[in-house]
């Protein structure tokens, strides 16, 4: 069955992500408390310049996906193992030239944001362990071996709790939570060894000629535009509002974000299993249609849990200190928009439909601008000196991203709710396609 598949990987990513979630929360929630708002302020700001920055990681996992499952579609696990050892040098000679250029240039960027060189160095090797990391992820997920990746995921959050909840209590502060997460990234990576050992055992060959430029500048271009509107408000307000009002908004998109993390678990599902059947020149549309649907009853579940019991959820997880029951609610619903924007858009790159993603460029830059305003005019008082008009400014501008990028897909959409499964027009399963595509 279609739906047997989703349901199945769905049950099983969500159960491990749950339990990831679970120990990422923990180590959240004790970085919130431990070290108070302006303290957690500095951590969230250099987790929003990571998450940002490795967008581009990000995709070209999503591509080294798409290429993993286009060769085991076609039976040919000797080029997934070279695939594997040849991203491993490339992404770890990337890392080691990002963390070079982190360390020429972080000092300039720590001063402007309040933070400390450690801060910058810390997240230099942290980028390294992340995209070497992200080399064999990309891989499992394309041979979708999903019950591997979640207890990786799961391996990695309790690691970087236990060694984040030491470092800290030791006295290193934010830099030790980064240090924790670098440490542990570094350390989940046997685990990849391990899991792919069947697939490096495979007599290498040629890749031959996969054109990966058009395709890996079109994905980082759009992704990064969703990264850009998701990541970047938090930079912002740390540069704008006081150390403590920064805390509590980093407070809000922890809890609010929340959502977008489950978007990114659906999506992980979706993108290796649609690569493969749009490259067998077969519809991945109830994909789609599933992937939606998951989002939205998620959605609508953390975000009425948010907008009911502000106050109840705030103080359990954050304590007393945290003053954002009135913002909380609202930003999730805005992030809810992202989560379900995040579904389409990873769709459309897996089955490179690039056109109807080309909203996302000037809406990135929409949002920017408008943030840099608001996010101004709010910290010198003239919308009242409040978070709020920020919250606001994403909530409209989420909505009206999802809302273009639903009529730009409306076509999928319409064949995702008819249920047509089956094999693509005959354009599509012409013999010569995969050359002209790989």
């Amino acid at each position: 069955m279609k739906s047997d598949y989703m349901l199945r990987n769905s049950v099983l990513v969500f159960s491990a992500s749950l339990v990831a979630a679970i120990f990422s929360y923990l180590f959240n929630i004790f970085m919130a408390r431990r070290l108070g708002p302006a303290e957690y302020g500095r951590l969230a700001t250099v987790l929003s310049i990571f998450l940002f920055v490795s967008v581009s990681i990000t995709v070209i996992g999503l591509i080294i996906t798409r290429y993993t499952a286009y060769f085991k579609a076609k039976s040919q696990l000797y080029k997934v193992s070279q695939l594997l050892v040849a991203s491993f040098k490339v992404l770890t000679l990337s890392g080691v030239v990002m963390l070079a250029v982190v360390l020429l240039l972080g000092g300039r960027l720590a001063g402007l944001l309040g933070l400390s060189m450690s801060h910058m160095a810390l997240l230099g090797i942290l980028l390294l362990a992340f995209l070497v990391l992200s080399g064999f992820l990309a891989v499992l997920s394309g041979m979708q071996l999903f019950k591997s990746i979640g207890l990786i995921k799961i391996l990695e959050a309790a690691m970087n709790l236990a060694l984040g909840v030491v470092l800290v209590n030791i006295g290193l502060g934010s830099a030790g939570a980064v240090a924790a997460m670098a440490i542990s990234t570094f350390l989940t990576i046997p685990a990849c060894i391990i899991a792919l050992h069947d697939v490096l055992r495979v007599r290498k060959s040629d890749l031959g000629q996969l054109n990966l430029l058009s395709y890996l500048g079109k994905a980082a271009l759009f992704y990064s535009c969703l990264s850009l509107i998701l990541n970047i408000d938090i930079v912002i307000v740390k540069h704008f509002f006081s150390a403590q009002d920064a805390g509590f908004y980093a407070a809000t998109s922890m809890l609010g974000s929340l959502i977008f993390f489950v978007s990114s678990a659906v999506a992980s599902i979706i993108f290796p299993k649609a690569a493969e059947l749009h490259s067998n020149g077969k519809s991945a549309s109830h994909l789609l249609k599933l992937g939606m649907l998951y989002m939205i009853l998620s959605s609508a579940a953390m975000s009425a849990a948010l907008l009911l019991f502000p106050s109840q959820i705030v103080s359990r997880v954050f304590g007393p200190g945290y003053n954002i029951t009135g913002i909380v609610g609202i930003y999730t619903v805005a992030m809810s928009f992202l989560g379900i924007a995040n579904i389409l858009v990873v769709y459309h790159i897996a089955i490179k439909s690039f056109r109807k993603l080309k909203a996302l460029i000037p809406f990135a830059a929409a949002v920017f601008a408008g943030l840099l305003f608001v996010s101004k005019a709010a910290s010198s008082g003239l919308l009242g000196g409040s978070l709020m008009p920020v919250v606001l400014f994403h909530l409209v501008a989420d909505g009206l991203l999802l809302l273009s990028m639903l009529k730009d897909s409306e076509q999928e959409l319409k064949e995702a709710l008819s249920n047509k499964g089956g094999y693509l027009p005959a354009p599509y399963k012409n013999p010569f396609r995969f050359k002209e595509e790989f």
